[in-house]
């Protein structure tokens, strides 16, 4: 399994220990909000947790089961920057590439719901400090062979 591979899959894992690591925003309008399997999702937290590392994960816990989107770096993003999409489970993540992943359940259960099946860009801005990552249209691989696509903005609070 290579590293990146097997950093994707500890994060899966992780997801309930990480919940309480995200900070929810207190102000402004700017949310985080996805399209995935035809369904619009609005986060109720965004942020880069310490464990997984370059991770920004937005989570909808309004929903049921909860959903969560993971955009798994190489590298924090330091600068305005593309990154592009690799399979999630045998591509290389490295400064150039990322991976995403969406995760679904209770907190206490959550499951892989789907994961980049490569291809497509991932664009990254930063302002004061802060993450912004857009996507279009990037096909996520739900099943062995069920196919979708995810599209939305994930913004650090």
């Amino acid at each position: 399994m290579s590293k990146h591979r097997f950093i994707f899959v500890v994060a899966a894992g992780l997801t309930a220990m990480v919940v309480s690591s995200c900070k929810k925003s207190s102000s402004g309008p700017a949310v985080s909000h996805w399209t995935f399997n035809n369904q619009s999702y609005t986060a109720t937290s965004t942020g880069f947790p310490s464990t997984p590392a370059h991770t920004l994960i937005a989570y909808d816990t309004a929903v049921q089961p909860q959903l969560k989107v993971e955009l798994v770096f190489g590298h924090m993003p330091t600068s305005n920057q593309s990154f592009g999409v690799v399979n999630a489970f045998s591509g290389t993540i490295d400064s150039l590439h990322c991976a995403i992943g969406l995760i679904s359940g209770p907190a206490s259960s959550m499951g892989i719901a789907g994961a980049s099946s490569g291809g497509g860009t991932v664009n990254v801005t930063l302002s004061n400090g802060k993450v912004t990552a857009s996507f279009n249209n990037i096909s996520i691989q739900t099943t062995p062979t069920n196919f979708t696509t995810i599209s939305g903005v994930l913004i650090e609070q």
